[in-house]
C-alpha cells in the first residue's frame, strides 16, 4: 500500500461549515496504515476566513503527530496566497511542515494586511505566567480597533473581553494549546463592517471538559454544547462566564456563532441550532459581529 496520501482541499471557501469537509477526509485518511508522508493540497482554495486559518493549523498538528512528513500546497490565488502570508498563517506552520506552490511576489504583498484586525496567533498551555500571549493579544487588538476602526471604548472592551474569554477557555479546560485569528470585513455593497473571529485547539472537548464536575454519560456533544452555553456552567467550580459570555455579547450584536466540539456544531443566531457532523478533536468557535449600529 503507497504510504503517501494527499488531501485535497476542493472547497473553494474555507470557513466554520466547510472545514468540516477537511476534518471528514483527514478522519478518513487516518483510517489507513501508518503514513510516510501527507500532502494537503490547498490548489483550488479562493478565499479562507479566521476560523479555516485555525481549522488548517488544527489538521496540520493533528496529522503531523501521525505521519513522518507533512507537506502544503498553498492556493494558486494570489489574493489568497498573500492574505495566508499577511495573517501569519505561512511562517507559524511552516515550523512543522513543509510549504510549497509559493507565487513569485506573493511575500510583498503587504496592501492584503491593511483589514487584518489581528495576525493568526498560537495559544500556549497553562504555565507559570498564563496570561503573557493573551495579554500581548489584546493589547494589540485595542489598538487596532481603536486606531484603524474608530471602535468606541465600550466596543474595544466587549471585543477585547470576548477574545479573552475564547483564549481563556483553552487554557483552562482544553488541555492542549490553540490557536486565534481575527478579521475585520467589510462588505461592498453597502459598506457594513463585521468581524470574524476564529478560535481553535485539539483538546479533550466540551464534553469531555464538563464531565470533570458533571455526569455527562448520557449527554450528546450537542447536549454538552448547549449546556457549556448556560450560566454558572463549567468543569471549575465558581466560574461558567466564558461561552456563556461569548454567547451574550454575540447577541447583544446580533452575530452568529458556531460552535463545534466532538461530533457536533451548534450554531447560534436569535436561537440556536444543533447538528451532528464529523468527529474530531477539541473545541472550535467562529463568530461573526457586526459593528455596532450596523446589525445584520
Amino acid at each position: 500500500m503507497d504510504e503517501s496520501r494527499k488531501i485535497i482541499v476542493d472547497d473553494q471557501t474555507l470557513n466554520a461549515v466547510t472545514s468540516d469537509n477537511l476534518f471528514e477526509k483527514v478522519n478518513t485518511l487516518l483510517k489507513e496504515n501508518v503514513l510516510s508522508s501527507v500532502e494537503i493540497n490547498l490548489q483550488e482554495v479562493g478565499f479562507v476566513d479566521p476560523y479555516g486559518l485555525v481549522s488548517l493549523c488544527l489538521v496540520g498538528r493533528h496529522l503531523k503527530s501521525k505521519c513522518g512528513e507533512l507537506n502544503m500546497v498553498l492556493p494558486n490565488n494570489f489574493d489568497c496566497q498573500g492574505y495566508l502570508y499577511a495573517t501569519n498563517f505561512i511562517p507559524l506552520i511552516e515550523s512543522f511542515m513543509q510549504v510549497k506552490n509559493k507565487l513569485p511576489g506573493v511575500e510583498a504583498a503587504q496592501h492584503l494586511a491593511e483589514n487584518v484586525v489581528l495576525e493568526l496567533t498560537k495559544i500556549e498551555k497553562k504555565d507559570k505566567e498564563p496570561n503573557n500571549d493573551i495579554n500581548k493579544i489584546l493589547g494589540r487588538l485595542r489598538t487596532i480597533l481603536q486606531s484603524q476602526l474608530n471602535f468606541d471604548e465600550q466596543e474595544t472592551a466587549n471585543f477585547s473581553n470576548l477574545i479573552s474569554e475564547l483564549c481563556h477557555n483553552i487554557k483552562d479546560h482544553s488541555e492542549d494549546e490553540g490557536f486565534v485569528a481575527v478579521q475585520r470585513y467589510q462588505r461592498k455593497i453597502d459598506g457594513k463592517r463585521y468581524v470574524v473571529i476564529g478560535v481553535g485547539d485539539l483538546g479533550i472537548g466540551i464534553k469531555n471538559s464538563l464531565g470533570k464536575r458533571y455526569d455527562v454519560s448520557g449527554w450528546s456533544h450537542i447536549e454538552a454544547i448547549a449546556q457549556a452555553l448556560k450560566k454558572e456552567v463549567s468543569a471549575i467550580p465558581d466560574r461558567g462566564f466564558g461561552l456563556y459570555m461569548v454567547s451574550k455579547i454575540t447577541q447583544d450584536y446580533r452575530g452568529a456563532l458556531h460552535i463545534r466540539s466532538g461530533d457536533a456544531r451548534l450554531y447560534l443566531r436569535y436561537a440556536p441550532r444543533g447538528e451532528r457532523t464529523v468527529l474530531f478533536p477539541g473545541t472550535q468557535v467562529s463568530i461573526s459581529l457586526s459593528e455596532i449600529g450596523k446589525n445584520n
